[in-house]
């Protein structure tokens, strides 16, 4: 007999939030916990020309599932990528200012704690461990290096502007940690957690030896 398939929670139908619904912002975050099939909610206010990353990191046995709706109610965001105790992040990014309504439940069921935050990418109030603009040449790669501690949740943000550029994380002993790869201007996405204690190596570089210009963004979760 196969086994059950596991059903993401539909998103459920326009509700009035209260005056104590809580209010994520940039940099500001939570901690909460499920303990029961219902969602927890959240609102979630977005000034004009944004671009930020809401990040949510399940403890416990939480799988999180984060998903984020319009004022009409509309989906405009859902993410489950990732396992127990993962985190989940969705990036945001407006040309107007916008209220949003966020999320959060278990997937098939699971509960637990976790903590809820909305990073301002181009805030100088947001602490990056590497946040650079910079370009590569044709068939070069360039590499960075960050100092980070074993067992702690690193993202990396890569923004090609004008190539398809790809991004890998080793770790000190050069074993690959991680790798994302898209397309022409895409922004590539890594999640690594270190292993071990030391300097991590970010390397860059253009598919097929392609060349251009991009930002570079890194962030340890707390």
């Amino acid at each position: 007999t196969p086994p059950p398939t596991a059903v993401v929670p539909p998103l459920p139908t326009p509700i009035v939030l209260e005056q104590t619904t809580p209010l994520l912002g940039p940099n500001i975050g939570y901690s909460g916990q499920l303990t029961s099939n219902d969602a927890a909610v959240y609102q979630l206010q977005l000034p004009a020309a944004s671009d930020l990353m809401l990040v949510i990191r399940p403890q416990d046995g939480l799988d999180a599932v984060m998903q984020v709706s319009d004022a009409q109610a509309l989906l405009v965001g859902q993410v489950d990528e990732y396992g127990v105790n993962e985190p989940e992040f969705l990036r945001l990014t407006t040309t107007e200012a916008a209220n949003y309504t966020v999320r959060v439940s278990g997937f098939d069921g699971s509960l637990g704690n976790y903590t809820i935050n909305l990073y301002d990418l181009d805030s100088t109030t947001t602490t990056f461990l590497l946040n650079i603009t910079d370009s590569v040449a044709a068939g070069d790669v360039n590499s960075y290096t960050i100092d980070q501690v074993a067992n702690q949740f690193v993202i990396v943000f890569f923004d090609p502007t004008d190539f398809d550029g790809l991004v890998e994380i080793y770790e000190p002993s050069g074993f690959l940690l991680s790798k994302d790869e898209g397309h022409t201007g895409e922004p590539e996405t890594a999640v690594f957690i270190p292993q071990s204690d030391g300097e991590h190596l970010i390397r860059v570089f253009g598919y097929l030896g392609d060349s251009g210009s991009y930002a570079l963004r890194v962030i340890a979760l707390p």
